[in-house]
């Protein structure tokens, strides 16, 4: 019988080689891709380098405590656009100081630290805005929370302060509480949010809480009272405890941006009439503190800033005579930002460990970082703590293993004459590669666990990262390498002009009982919180 027309062409091609070479396409394709892209990165990345003939410029960015969390997104993107001024590859890390404090250090006779007290108050006593101030540097950038405080920031005679040009898109403020109890008060006002027990700290974050102090109302006796129910910590490790369920108030004075930092678990409560902040990002004028290439570099970051949403200029001071008067009282409270309440205290955060234990040194010598100096505090640390059980991994320009952990049956090795001389010898320079670095090191202290001991591992990093690894899905993954029967604690160290604002570096020691910790210098300050988070004998 004759075959028929269907209308279909009667030929098939077999599914399973078809897909195997499709997928052989793809793949190839995708290869020849992301060579190229990496090329096309390098190359890019080489360019930069040598526009940077003169190395490179560290571009101080200061915010209050409110603003930090807006800032902070316009750093990073500013560091990321790999800015080059003058010949200089610019580098620019954010730090927080409260306004006023900025405001003294501006004013500080002996050039870059400490100041005088709180806003233009005959009542206010000096000293204590004095010792609030004490090491805080000059900006070249400074992101107060309020115009207010430039008009103040004018009567140095040390910096010439431009007029501001660029502002944060305006910042919402309230109260936080936990998400379930913000639901509840979703509907509140000022009023009955005045009969909550909510804590509005002074010290550094003064403006925010006057500002909040004075929609509660009260008073400056009231504010102060406030204030009292975050005793000697600031706002930071208020909302850790809020978010923690470990607090005895019921809410924070905060912004949302701080609320973004501080991670899940709270929500801002801002009645219909909440006020907004409107932080400037203010340059100053070369001469005195201030020398010309990092005039021109803060320049070069306030023009980024316009084009990258922070733009429109505020009418007026958030600062009326109330918020005022309640700044003048708060201003004088000293807190520390260092302090943790007894509840989210852990083994080993504050004090030098009592026992030594096994330590995995993770070091950054990136550009930048003053390897001698990193390399003796090192070496005297281990001579501390002859004890202890050692081994060192650097990050930078890609990571390396110097020193592995000794078995933990190896009692005769104790890794410490092997780390020593890896210390005499380290590689200096190229990128950090933090992220990737800290998951490997961290499943390799796990893995080499030794019982019967603490077990550590002791990041020293200034905060950089080219590894192109995402910080949350970083700290992510070392959440799921936490093994109750294997802890390991995250000792983060943040070396001399490090970033220690980014919030994942608090993050991973916290949820590894271990604390993170600031070097004010690579001499006495390094070797204390070395001691720390090693031990000593």
């Amino acid at each position: 019988m004759g075959r028929h027309a269907s209308g279909e062409n009667n030929y098939r091609v077999a599914k399973g080689p078809f897909i195997a070479v499709l997928v052989v396409i793809v793949l190839v394709a995708a290869v020849f891709a992301w060579v190229n892209l990496r090329k096309s990165n390098d190359s890019s990345i080489d360019a930069d380098r040598a526009r940077c003939t003169k190395g490179d410029l560290t571009l101080v960015v200061t915010a209050d405590p409110a603003a930090v969390g807006s800032a902070q997104k316009l750093v990073q993107d500013y560091g990321e656009s790999n800015p080059v001024v003058r010949d200089f590859c610019v580098r620019p890390q954010i730090t927080v100081a409260g306004s006023q404090e900025v405001v003294n250090a501006l004013a500080d006779s002996d050039g870059a630290e400490a100041g005088e007290g709180a806003p233009e108050d005959p009542a206010a006593d000096d000293s204590a805005a004095d010792e609030a101030s004490a090491g805080i540097m000059t900006p070249g950038v400074w992101i107060p929370a309020d115009i207010s405080f430039v008009d103040q920031a004018k009567n140095s005679d040390k910096v010439k302060v431009n007029n501001p040009k660029t502002w944060l898109p305006p910042i919402a403020s309230g109260v936080a509480f936990t998400t379930n109890r913000a639901d509840q008060l979703n509907n509140a006002t000022w009023e009955e949010l005045a009969g909550l027990r909510v804590a509005a700290p002074g010290g550094s974050d003064a403006a925010l809480s006057a500002v909040i102090s004075a929609r509660l109302g009260g008073g400056p006796d009231v504010a102060r009272e406030r204030a009292d129910l975050g005793e000697v910590y600031t706002s930071n490790t208020l909302l850790t405890m809020l978010g923690q369920n470990v607090a005895d108030f019921d809410g924070v004075a905060a912004t949302q941006p701080m609320l973004q930092m501080a991670g899940e678990g709270l929500k801002l409560v801002s009645p219909a009439d909440a006020p907004q902040l409107h932080a400037p990002v203010v340059t100053f004028g070369s001469g005195g503190k201030i020398d010309e290439n990092t005039a021109r570099a803060a320049e070069d970051f306030r023009n980024f800033a316009a084009d990258h949403g922070a733009d429109g200029e505020a009418a007026e001071s958030t600062f009326g005579p109330e918020v005022a008067e309640n700044f003048g009282v708060l201003s004088q409270i000293q807190t520390d930002s260092f302090a943790l309440p007894p509840a989210l205290e852990q083994p080993d955060a504050q004090q030098p460990a009592t026992t030594v234990g096994s330590a995995l040194l993770l070091a950054d010598t990136s550009e930048g970082v003053d390897v001698g100096a990193l390399s003796a505090a090192l070496t005297g640390a281990i001579d501390a703590a002859p004890g202890g059980r050692y081994g060192l991994w650097t990050f930078a320009p890609e990571v390396n293993r110097l020193a592995e952990l000794p078995a933990p049956d190896d009692e005769a090795n104790n890794g410490a004459d092997a780390v020593k001389g890896s210390l005499a010898e380290l590689p200096a320079g190229g990128e950090a590669q933090f992220w990737s670095a800290l998951i490997d090191a961290y499943q390799a202290a796990r893995d080499t666990y030794s019982p019967d001991k603490p077990n550590r591992l002791v990041v020293l990093t200034s905060g950089r990262d080219a590894s192109g690894a995402d910080a949350a899905e970083s700290v992510e993954r070392i959440k799921e390498l936490i093994s109750p029967d294997r802890p390991v604690t995250i000792e983060v160290i943040v070396l001399p002009d490090g970033d220690s604002s980014i919030p994942e570096l608090q993050e991973v020691a916290n949820m590894t009982t271990g604390s993170l910790r600031i070097a004010a210098d690579y001499g006495d300050g390094l070797a204390s919180q070395l001691a720390a988070a090693i031990g000593t004998e």
